[in-house]
């Protein structure tokens, strides 16, 4: 399978062969719906959104946090300079043809009451399913 490659760091980009692509993303993976590879998982009826940034929690900041707040969840992960994984659960599904920002996270995480939870634009987004 021939991979197109772009470095985030210069903008580069650039073509590989690999023997194997791996695609964690989930049931609506790019790679596998591109190799043709149908989903033999399940789906698990969560919806979530999920982004990386620098955070400031106050106290928090650092560590991993799961906190449930108005029957939904949202899970802070602690990742290398000052960047953390956060996960969102949703009531509903997202719309994954549109590009997820800073007010989606905001607003979400203000209606779990999380007010406290301080985050810049996020480098990468991702919703499932």
């Amino acid at each position: 399978m021939t991979a197109s490659i772009k470095n985030l760091s210069t903008g580069q980009r650039f073509e590989r062969d690999y023997v194997y692509v791996i695609g964690c993303d989930g049931s609506k993976s790019t790679v596998r719906t591109l190799a043709k590879i149908p989903f033999q998982g399940q789906n698990f009826g969560i919806s979530f959104i999920m982004m990386d940034a620098l955070t400031n929690w106050g106290r928090r900041t650092g560590k991993m946090i799961y906190a449930v707040q108005n029957n939904r969840f949202a899970i802070q992960i602690p990742m290398n300079n000052g960047m953390h994984r956060i996960l969102i659960s949703l009531k509903g599904t997202v719309d994954r043809k549109r590009d997820l920002n800073y007010n989606d996270f905001r607003l979400l995480l203000n209606e779990m009451g999380f007010y406290n939870l301080f985050f810049e634009n996020p480098v990468w987004t991702s919703a499932a399913p």
